[in-house]
């Protein structure tokens, strides 16, 4: 196997941060993102690399989009 082939990553970098609308599901035991909120996220994945990953704070109600820092 030829390593030289992959690459690895070294840290992630944020390059979006927003605040997003939380609403309860049915049986209000979890939270799940407004239709307005995936498709912002939708829109805000599409301008990043095919490796950019989002991550959500339920208790701040943001999304921070992050891409990979390749060593």
């Amino acid at each position: 196997m030829d390593c030289d082939r992959f690459r690895f990553v070294g840290a992630w970098r944020e390059v979006k941060r927003y605040k997003i609308i939380m609403r309860a599901s049915g049986t209000n035991l979890t939270w799940k993102e407004g239709e307005a909120s995936i498709e912002k996220i939708r829109k805000n994945m599409d301008k990043y690399p095919e490796m950019a990953t989002f991550t959500f704070y339920y208790n701040t109600g943001e999304c921070i989009i992050e891409v990979p820092l390749y060593m």
